[in-house]
């Protein structure tokens, strides 16, 4: 349903998802990766398959030295880093470093919560 919703909303918006310069996960509160979009392929080299059950922080090393959640919500100094735009480097399946920016939060009801994070590329930012 979630990966429904999510390419729905892209194609009503005029995206494709492979050239987009954003991509959309869901993690469990742990950081491994649930779902992915195909937009991940184009953004990182990998395909979602791949990418299904493997820690958030192969994509975004910073992410490894951070928790994620905090009681019933994201944690609130990620929330704050995210809110304020900070650059995260994400690291494509070739090694390559790139800047990015986050967008995080807690989805679902208490027994079925989920983390939908989404990864703006900040090099197409650059080049505005």
């Amino acid at each position: 349903m979630l990966r429904q919703s999510v390419n729905e909303t892209r194609e009503l918006n005029g995206h494709r998802s492979a050239e987009s310069s954003y991509c959309t996960f869901t993690l469990n509160d742990y950081g491994l990766i649930l779902y992915c979009d195909v937009a991940v392929e184009s953004m990182f080299g990998y395909h979602c398959s791949d990418l299904t059950g493997t820690h958030i922080s192969v994509l975004l090393p910073e992410l490894a030295r951070m928790e994620l959640t905090s009681g019933t919500g994201i944690d609130s100094r990620l929330a704050f880093l995210c809110r304020c735009g900070k650059v995260f480097n994400a690291a494509q399946k070739d090694g390559n470093l790139f800047p990015t920016k986050l967008s995080i939060t807690k989805i679902g009801d208490t027994d079925t919560r989920k983390i939908l994070l989404n990864i703006f590329d900040s090099r197409s930012r650059e080049a505005c």
